[in-house]
């Protein structure tokens, strides 16, 4: 029977494998998922995660969008994981999803937009 745990790493450990940094929002910033409205929940040069309502296909190419201090942001991504994270917690009782992206192609000027979050969130924490 084959080791199931053959890699070094355990499903249940929880080592840091990200390899830029990230902003988590408090309050998700609205955004445009493919045909859907959603919420950003957290960003990095990388990718998102973003809460939204209706199953998002993994392997799925979609296109993110939102604005940010008056600049539109657009990447597109592929579609890592979908999991429902509230049952009839959406609008009108929708069942609500979490979504990670992995970005595939973003614009320069759009890579300038997440610098500019992420360095908003240092510069806050640094005050704090």
């Amino acid at each position: 029977m084959a080791n199931v745990f053959s890699s070094s790493k355990k499903p249940w450990d929880r080592t840091e494998r990200r390899q830029s940094r990230r902003m988590r929002l408090v309050v998700g910033l609205p955004i445009r998922l493919g045909r859907k409205d959603g919420s950003l929940v957290e960003i990095s040069r990388g990718g998102a995660r973003v809460r939204h309502i209706g199953l998002m296909k993994t392997d799925a190419e979609v296109m993110m969008s939102f604005m940010s201090n008056g600049e539109r942001f657009v990447a597109n991504g592929r579609v890592l994981s979908s999991r429902v994270v509230g049952l009839g917690t959406g609008e009108g009782g929708a069942t609500l999803f979490e979504t990670i992206l992995r970005f595939t192609h973003i614009s320069a000027e759009s890579l300038a937009t997440i610098e500019e979050m992420l360095g908003t969130e240092a510069d806050a924490s640094a005050m704090a």
